[in-house]
């Protein structure tokens, strides 16, 4: 007999493959910056291009017009799905909070928050588990 995930379960499946795809985008968008620069030879001295003071150092880097638009107009982007990360974040560690199945994944070294929802929303409850193995 198959599983059928409740609509609570499905929806937060929804949720968390929204999540690993807004990550994905943020990804795609600092590779993007990082690629202008090594097309035109720059070595950023450092270590994080991401961070607010570091920014500006991207907005004084010398490079073409177009390779400016890319560099200029991807933190922004990055801005937004960062702000989009967080929000959604925010509700799922709400919902972590009401369900009493994530303490329990938690307690295996390495779970987080957000692993801990991913299992459940992929397997189900604990309880269903333990009944599917006839404890």
């Amino acid at each position: 007999m198959s599983w059928v995930p409740s609509k609570e379960e499905y929806q937060l499946r929804i949720l968390l493959n929204h999540r690993i795809r807004l990550a994905k985008i943020r990804t795609m968008l600092k590779n993007k910056i990082d690629a202008a620069l090594i097309r035109n030879g720059i070595q950023s001295p450092l270590s994080d291009l991401f961070g607010v003071n570091e920014r500006k150092y991207l907005e004084k880097v010398p490079l073409s017009e177009t390779e400016q638009v890319v560099v200029c107009s991807s933190p922004k982007l990055l801005d937004f799905v960062q702000q989009e990360m967080n929000a959604l974040e925010g509700d799922l560690f709400a919902r972590a909070k009401t369900n009493p199945n994530v303490p329990l994944l938690m307690g295996i070294p390495g779970i987080s928050v957000l692993s801990a929802l991913t299992i459940l929303a992929e397997i189900g409850g604990i309880n269903r588990a333990l009944a599917m193995n006839g404890s």
